[in-house]
């Protein structure tokens, strides 16, 4: 019986350790062109201030991967978003920054546990 709770105890701590490690790696995944379609909303008027003080007013139309670079669509206009101070009064690039931060400390978080506990799930099953 003791035998038969071992091997289910090491079997969920290998498992579980599996699940975090592709947990983890999912977190280190996530795109940046993901995070500003998920914070900068489409199709809405908005109103833009640059980092060189123009003040621009429009919709957003699409926003899109362009030569290694993410640009805005609006009204016809291509910005990137690097010359992009706020929008709507909001630091898109500090909260887009700050969100690829928190995935990546999840991320390796999450694969670093994961990765210690197969290991050691590998380990104890020869002592236990």
């Amino acid at each position: 019986m003791k035998r038969i709770f071992t091997s289910i105890f090491l079997y969920a701590l290998f498992l579980g350790g599996f699940i975090s490690v592709i947990t983890g790696y999912y977190f280190l995944n996530i795109d940046e062109l993901s995070l500003y379609k998920k914070f900068i909303p489409e199709n809405k008027t908005v109103s833009i201030v640059l980092y060189d003080g123009k003040h621009l007013s429009g919709q957003i139309k699409a926003i899109e991967r362009k030569d290694g670079r993410i640009v805005l669509s609006v009204d016809g206009q291509k910005i990137p978003v690097e010359k992009i101070r706020f929008i709507d009064k909001t630091d898109i690039n500090s909260i887009v920054i700050n969100q690829l931060s928190r995935n990546g400390t999840i991320g390796i978080i999450l694969a670093g546990f994961g990765g210690f506990f197969m290991i050691l799930s590998v380990l104890l099953k020869d002592y236990i």
